[in-house]
């Protein structure tokens, strides 16, 4: 609508009948109502292209944050930006290509005056590129953590020695990991890399045939080499945390253990490392210890209370072989009521 119009119609056509103020008055008013029209226009045009043809301008990291940088990977690259996010990160998408997601290398690297730059992730396929533009940044940003990701690597650990502390990450080999674990049977959660190893959550549901049927987390621990996180009883909703050494696996229950695949194979075949250590003790008949003992001993070897009642009789016993950290509990919990009790190692696995 232009105001100028209006007021000549409601003067009859004579503008010269109208003051100057009210002359200037509208015209200030027009002015600004095109500035302000086109001004949003302008605004609505640049996003519906930049959503459109993807031109979105990007912006510079936080003032006074940690900056990451993510270079490549497609999917790959979404997926661990996704979980450094979570960790108050600023995570800035690179690309090598004119075509890629995110900010050129140039522009990234310009930014690190107002941000520092923590670490980087070079996830193209090209691994020569990404060599070449990880000694870049780790000749600029020393302190700064850098990975590699390349699909098949043998000698991945070697080489990220060699490269002074670079991380170099086998893609195929996690895969394949991973790949051999579900294989298994079990239920991959998670896959962390830890000093070179894949180390695998895992949770293992128990049945009545299952191989870890009735052993305690002491066995799974240092029998096949895996630690067990949690377990949770059969219909129970929580997870018991961090369970006891004594604590029996029985049909049900569920553990979530963390593996590598080493420990998942001695698991699946069997091949457990046999227990060799006994705690001898000594505990004098119709003593106030005699009760308490059985019950201890009951709840070390899962074993009912009544079955060492002919061990109470002041003569010196030695315990079936146990695991060093489940047997050393027992002599401890032994002592505290004052019955004598020593370690001893088994010449021979029982």
């Amino acid at each position: 609508m232009d105001p100028v119009n209006v007021l000549i119609e409601a003067s009859d056509g004579d503008v010269r009948s109208l003051p100057v103020s009210t002359l200037v008055l509208t015209l200030i008013y027009a002015l600004f109502g095109t500035l302000l029209t086109s001004a949003v226009m302008a605004f609505m045009t640049e996003q519906l292209l930049s959503n459109r043809l993807g031109l979105r301008r990007r912006r510079p990291p936080r003032r006074n944050s940690s900056m990451v940088l993510v270079m490549d990977g497609k999917h790959l690259g979404n997926r661990v930006a996704e979980r450094l996010q979570g960790d108050n990160l600023s995570i800035v998408r690179v690309h090598q290509s004119d075509h890629g997601e995110g900010v050129s290398l140039e522009t990234a690297l310009r930014w690190r005056r107002r941000t520092p730059l923590q670490g980087g992730a070079l996830l193209s396929r090209d691994l020569m590129a990404n060599l070449r533009l990880v000694l870049e940044l780790q000749e600029q940003h020393p302190q700064a953590r850098l990975v590699i990701a390349t699909k098949h690597l043998p000698g991945a650990d070697a080489l990220g020695d060699l490269l002074g502390g670079i991380t170099v990450i086998e893609s195929v080999g996690i895969a394949a990991d991973a790949l051999v674990a579900t294989a298994f049977g079990e239920e991959v959660r998670e896959i962390r890399r830890v000093d070179g190893s894949n180390l695998m959550l895992v949770r293992y549901p128990i049945g009545a045939k299952d191989i870890l049927h009735d052993l305690s987390v002491s066995r799974l621990q240092c029998g096949y080499g895996v630690t067990v996180l949690a377990v949770r009883r059969s219909g129970a909703a929580s997870w018991q945390l961090l369970p006891k050494l004594e604590w029996p696996l029985n049909k049900g229950e569920e553990a979530l253990v963390l593996a590598d695949i080493k420990g998942l194979r001695r698991v699946e075949q069997g091949a457990a490392i046999c227990p060799r250590w006994r705690v001898r003790f000594r505990v004098i008949e119709h003593s106030v210890q005699a009760f308490d003992t059985q019950q201890c001993l009951a709840r070390h070897l899962n074993m009912p209370p009544g079955q060492f009642k002919g061990l109470i009789n002041g003569e010196q016993h030695l315990t079936p072989p146990m695991d060093h950290d489940l047997a050393k509990q027992l002599m401890q919990a032994l002592r505290r009521i004052a019955v004598e009790s020593t370690l001893e190692e088994s010449a021979t696995a029982g």
